[in-house]
């Protein structure tokens, strides 16, 4: 006959009570049947459901002073902390509540502070983007610019392609000499060339002797290696 499922009742269960009792304690208590230290101990523990009422929360820690050295498996709650120690290290660790955790979706901003749950998954050094569901990734530079190359565009002042949109054009280079009406354009290398090779074969006098002046262009390193300089050439140097 199956036990009834309660403690014994009082002046009743006549020869059963030890039976009642027995089953009653071992739902949730160890009991070897021997001599042992650990047995009464908890094995499992089951909750009831709470209710709307005060103080009838199926469980209730008070706040208390923290153990002066953590042990592996103890739940503990100080003021407004709730503290778990793990195995690995003996290491104490504080619940984390999601009002504490940064979230990417939200539309005010937070202060990452020591302690909260950013798992080391990124790569150091590298630009850091959200993902499709909104987690953090870094971008590979194989793909992404590198910090490095991102620093180049430190300092601008507007958008790149409006600048490189804004320097001269070949449609605004000439290579023939024509009476100017803009300040647009500007000369080609090889018309500048010329243009000195003509002035430098051309006869031009001076105004003291009217004798013929020379024109002569190079670089300065030339320059500099001729020994006597001509009063009647007028130097160029080119670089």
């Amino acid at each position: 006959m199956a036990q009834p499922q309660r403690l014994p009742a009082v002046n009743g269960d006549d020869g059963a009570w030890g039976d009642i009792l027995n089953q009653y304690i071992s739902k949730e208590h160890y009991n070897t049947g021997a001599d042992n230290a650990a047995n009464g101990g908890h094995k499992t523990v089951t909750l009831q459901a709470g209710t709307v009422a005060v103080s009838t929360a199926p469980l209730k820690f008070t706040s208390g002073p923290l153990l002066s050295a953590p042990e592996a498996g103890a739940v503990e709650f100080l003021t407004d902390a709730y503290y778990g120690t793990i195995t690995t290290g003996t290491a104490r660790k504080q619940f984390a509540f999601t009002a504490d955790v940064l979230k990417l979706d939200q539309t005010t901003p937070q202060t990452i502070i020591n302690g909260q749950p950013i798992f080391d998954t990124l790569t150091a050094s590298q630009i850091v983007a959200t993902d499709a569901n909104k987690k953090l990734q870094t971008l590979a530079v194989a793909t992404y610019p590198s910090l490095t190359e991102l620093s180049y565009v430190k300092g601008l002042s507007s958008a790149v392609q409006t600048q490189l949109s804004g320097k001269e054009t070949s449609s605004n280079k000439v290579t023939t000499w024509s009476a100017p009406t803009t300040n647009t354009n500007y000369p080609s290398e090889k018309l500048v060339k010329d243009s000195l090779d003509t002035v430098k074969a051309a006869s031009i006098n001076n105004t003291y002797d009217n004798s013929a002046l020379t024109m002569w262009n190079g670089t300065l390193t030339q320059y500099n290696a001729i020994v006597t300089k001509s009063s009647t050439t007028i130097y160029i140097i080119t670089n």
